[in-house]
């Protein structure tokens, strides 16, 4: 799996606590930032901030994270631990009020 993930992405370490993602060239049309200081996934379709969606750790596949961390390890980053994984799953999904 990780050398299918080394031919379709390009990770880079922006930062300490950030790894972000480059499908195709670098700049390519798609773009995922993991922020493990904010604890948040954003992704960006096309240029500018069309189709910018922010996500919460919270929400996200807990091994993915995982691994998403020791590839900004290996690229000499310092992310903080993830949360335990019992906070993954008592994690309520953001309710709106009326």
């Amino acid at each position: 799996m990780k050398e299918q993930f080394n031919n379709q992405y390009t990770a880079r370490k922006d930062n300490d606590y950030v790894l972000s993602l480059y499908y195709g060239a670098q700049g390519g049309s798609t773009y995922i930032a993991f922020d493990f200081m904010t604890r948040t996934m954003v992704t960006r379709n096309g240029h500018g901030d069309g189709g910018l969606c922010v996500i919460p750790f919270s929400q996200l596949d807990r091994d993915m994270l995982i691994n998403m961390r020791d590839t900004l390890v290996e690229l000499q980053g310092n992310p903080p631990e993830l949360p335990p994984e019992e906070s993954f799953i008592k994690a309520s999904p953001r309710k709106f009020s009326l």
